[in-house]
């Protein structure tokens, strides 16, 4: 099956197994641009790494309206674990993200009521493992973790927060589906978001915090709550994510060097 319609120019790169890797919206390289381009059009569901077969023009290369026999562009043919006869498969996206942010979402709902009720008391006596982590009840009008800015600054979070879950769903929906820490990741980030969101909404005494402040020795880590949690960790495998796939990239760019020292081949133009 031809996936999307891309192509390459044949003469840069040697036939076999590659991999390509989004570089913008419209545009897409392959592992050394020098040694061969790969061009994709803009579809707006595939992001990540992809693995197929670079078939020569002339053996079993297909044709698109713009191409023929004598075309110097041949079709890449996706592998077969990611090829997709239905178009774009939403369906991994929405289980991970309907297990994800209802847990998250509870978790944080029932958590923030409890310490609502509990904590105020005085000499409540609450703590978690063993008084290591102290509950301690704020209403946070800054960032994360306690973090102040302004004393009023509601409205400006409000709004950051909302392009932020823009910008986070347009990744998810350029995210590949083979990609689960991706998706995971910006799952746990936006359930953390709309769970914090929704306290700045609902009132103005900012969001509830209680976890913490834990001593750490040299300082104290500030006060924080389960969505926090949800964020810091959603952003740090987002990172690893990203630095996952650009170490592929970069083990592809030295396969594709190799491949093209071996054949005597050198890099198009």
């Amino acid at each position: 099956m031809i996936w999307g319609d891309p192509w390459v120019r044949e003469s840069y790169a040697p036939p076999g197994t590659f991999v390509i890797s989004r570089k913008s919206d419209k545009d897409y390289v392959g592992a050394i641009s020098n040694v061969f381009l790969t061009r994709l059009p803009k579809l707006g569901q595939r992001s990540g790494l992809y693995h197929g077969t670079l078939v020569p023009t002339g053996s079993d290369c297909r044709w698109s309206a713009m191409d023929g026999p004598d075309s110097p562009f041949c079709h890449i043919l996706p592998s077969e674990s990611y090829s997709n006869n239905s178009g774009f498969d939403v369906r991994p996206k929405i289980l991970v993200f309907a297990i994800t942010f209802p847990v998250i979402t509870a978790l944080d709902v029932v958590t923030k009521r409890w310490a609502l009720e509990e904590l105020v008391k005085p000499d409540h006596g609450h703590d978690l493992l063993g008084g290591l982590v102290p509950l301690t009840l704020a209403f946070n009008k800054g960032a994360a973790f306690g973090i102040r800015v302004t004393e009023d600054s509601r409205w400006f979070f409000v709004p950051v927060t909302i392009l932020a879950l823009v910008l986070l769903g347009i990744l998810y929906k350029e995210a590949s589906n083979k990609d689960i820490l991706r998706i995971s990741s910006i799952s746990l980030v936006v359930s953390g978001a709309l769970g914090n969101l929704y306290d700045r909404v609902r009132w103005d005494r900012g969001v509830v915090d209680f976890l913490g402040p834990v001593d750490l020795g040299l300082w104290d880590f500030p006060i924080f709550n389960v969505a926090d949690m949800a964020i810091t960790c959603g952003a740090i495998l987002l990172a690893i994510s990203f630095y996952l796939e650009e170490r592929a990239m970069q083990t592809a760019e030295d396969d594709v060097r190799e491949a093209v020292r071996q054949e005597g081949s050198e890099p198009g133009a």
